[in-house]
């Protein structure tokens, strides 16, 4: 509160009561009229009147703030889509520097492309690379019409795919073969136990005998790793001795005395 407020119930001299200046109203456009400590003169009649500010507002500055959002959304849409438009139609243009066969290769569909790399007899296209193919190059049933990318959402197709084998489908306790018991010929000379019973009896037994110089495995800090780049642990610093100190030089003899004639 300021000092120069007179105390309640005083009198208040002419000219310093609130109410409107003698400019008003256009002492407060945009606000610039003057505050109580210049002496009055920026209060609106009407507020007095009512005991409040007017609850009035303007519709231009509201307005103007998403008009302005939709503009500019318009704008970058604008250039974004004249931005793509370009650069597909210069994507589709054929490139004059290309070799013709090459060009007839890479327009294959991605199937028969993929089929390229395969075991031979796995699928109806030649195979020219007698191995498997990756895990993740699937054969799908929508990539037969001739676009170069592949749409995953397609069911794969019955043959010409890798098997795709996750590190939990090879566990003991996953494959039936290793799990039943039996002959395994007619004259039943032979037979299977499951690898549980085989792994005990191994044991109990003591078939697996240990190496009479044998050593200690390699500790899993010291192996070839990604993270060590494959290198390792290092090797051990050789032992360092302490330099030997040079000998020291034996005392001179003594002259020998002259012989007394």
């Amino acid at each position: 509160m300021s000092t120069t407020n007179p105390p309640p119930g005083a009198p208040i001299p002419p000219g310093s009561a609130p109410g409107a200046g003698q400019g008003w109203p256009a002492d407060v456009v945009h606000g610039t009229a003057p505050d109580e400590h210049g002496g009055g003169g920026g209060v609106n009649p009407d507020a007095i009147k009512a005991g409040h500010e007017p609850d009035v507002f303007y519709v231009k500055p509201i307005m103007s703030i998403p008009f302005a959002v939709v503009v500019t959304f318009v704008i970058g849409f604008a250039v974004a889509a004249g931005v793509f438009a370009y650069v597909s139609e210069q994507w589709a243009k054929p490139d004059p520097f290309a070799h013709p066969a090459g060009l007839a290769r890479g327009n294959a569909s991605l199937n028969e492309r993929l089929a390229r790399t395969d075991q031979k007899g796995a699928s109806g296209v030649k195979s020219e690379v007698d191995q498997p193919r990756l895990e993740t190059l699937k054969r799908l049933a929508g990539n037969d019409k001739g676009q170069t990318y592949q749409v995953t959402t397609q069911p794969e197709v019955p043959t010409g795919n890798p098997p795709w084998i996750h590190p939990e489908d090879i566990l003991p306790g996953r494959v039936a073969g290793l799990q039943r018991a039996g002959y395994t010929n007619k004259e039943k000379t032979t037979a299977r136990i499951p690898i549980e019973d085989a792994m005990r009896v191994i044991v109990e037994k003591g078939m697996l005998k240990a190496a009479p110089n044998g050593q200690r495995p390699q500790a899993s800090a010291d192996r070839p790793t990604n993270g060590n780049g494959g290198r390792g642990g290092l090797p051990a610093a050789p032992k360092a001795e302490a330099p030997k100190a040079p000998p020291v030089p034996a005392n001179p003899a003594p002259p020998k005395a002259p012989d007394k004639k």
